[in-house]
């Protein structure tokens, strides 16, 4: 499961027109929140950091995972706001998780790779 980005040239706003028929403001603002953990927990595509966001009815539930290498330690946040801030939503269970020693293992994979 995921979201689809879109890279189109600034200068064909044809394109941009038809492009912007896909874009669906509820999934935008679920990978925002996805996107800020990660970002605050300074992830990258190995980091073993998992996030997941679902809205429904003007609400965001917010879900977030950091393991360690062997996937024996896990570390999980949760946290529920309203659907039209992800961003303070993400920065919350990235305290979260942060506040659990997040850091701490994240830095122990950084040492593996």
């Amino acid at each position: 499961q995921g979201a689809l980005g879109i890279e189109i040239c600034s200068k064909q706003t044809h394109i941009r027109s038809i492009i912007e028929q896909l874009a669906d403001d509820q999934t935008q603002r679920c990978v925002q929140a996805e996107r800020q953990v990660s970002l605050r927990l300074g992830g990258g595509c190995h980091s073993p950091i998992a996030v997941f966001a679902l809205c429904d009815s003007g609400q965001m539930i917010l879900s977030a995972q950091v393991a360690d290498l062997q996937g024996q330690h896990v570390i999980t946040a949760k946290a529920q706001g309203a659907e039209h801030d992800p961003l303070e939503l993400g920065d919350q269970v990235a305290d979260i998780l942060l506040a659990e020693g997040a850091a701490q293992l994240l830095a122990s994979f950084e040492q593996h790779e």
